[in-house]
């Protein structure tokens, strides 16, 4: 998450990708920060062990959250999967 900060912070549009697992910590992180405006897509835990082509899969399914999270943060160029 912190990467999404420093980039954020760099002018770099992100959206910081979670696992489940750490929905709670993430947001009082963010609360924390004051960070509010950081654009999380959560995603299942546990990713690491996982397959290439299983990562692959969760890549396609959240796409979509992903994509919208980027336009909300402002992101101009199309964005394709």
């Amino acid at each position: 998450m912190r990467d999404g900060i420093i980039l954020e912070g760099l002018g770099i549009k992100s959206v910081v990708l979670i696992t489940e697992a750490f929905r709670r910590e993430a947001l009082a992180q963010i609360k924390a920060l004051k960070r509010e405006d950081l654009e999380i897509v959560f995603v299942p835990h546990p990713i690491a062990g996982l397959k290439v082509e299983e990562v692959v899969e969760i890549a396609h399914q959240y796409y979509p959250q992903i994509k919208e999270a980027l336009i909300r943060n402002g992101f101009k160029q199309e964005v394709t999967a």
